[in-house]
Parts: C-alpha cells; sequence; structure tokens
C-alpha cells in the first residue's frame, strides 16, 4: 500500500491495468459469443468445434424471432408498467 499522497510506480501500474483489461474481455467474452450466435443457423450453433463468425450470416433468424414471440406486446406492456 502507497502512503497518501505517493503515486504506485509505473510497473504496479502497468500490471494493474493488464489485469482489469483481461477482466474485461473475460466479461465481454459471453456477451460476444451471444451477439455471434443472434446470426448463426443451427448447425452452426452446435458445430464442434464452435463457429465464431458465422459464414454467411443468417439474418432471418431476426424476424422468425418477432414471429415466435409477441415482442412488441411484451414491449408494450413492459413500457406501461415501467412508465
Amino acid at each position: 500500500m502507497n502512503p497518501p499522497g505517493r503515486r504506485p510506480s509505473r510497473a504496479r501500474a502497468v500490471l494493474l491495468h493488464a489485469g482489469l483489461a483481461l477482466t474485461a474481455v473475460l466479461f465481454l467474452l459471453p456477451i460476444a459469443w451471444m451477439a455471434a450466435g443472434t446470426l448463426k443457423t443451427n448447425a452452426d450453433i452446435f458445430a464442434m468445434p464452435p463457429v465464431w463468425l458465422p459464414s454467411p450470416p443468417h439474418w432471418a433468424n431476426f424476424p422468425a424471432a418477432l414471429r415466435y414471440i409477441p415482442f412488441f406486446t411484451y414491449l408494450r406492456n413492459t413500457l406501461e408498467v415501467s412508465l
């Protein structure tokens, strides 16, 4: 621990920031995987080894999801309750 008014050493600051950056990447990986999964076909989702970027992107997943669930009804209900 540093005494009050004294800055941490440069090496310690670099190590601290490197550790924080690594932690941020680890927390963002599941979000990136989920975002990539929205553009995958079922075959790409269950492929081994995993496919990170689908080729070509399957954009039809978005309208299919809106047909599968009443998204806009849920959105309206949420807005009514929260507002």
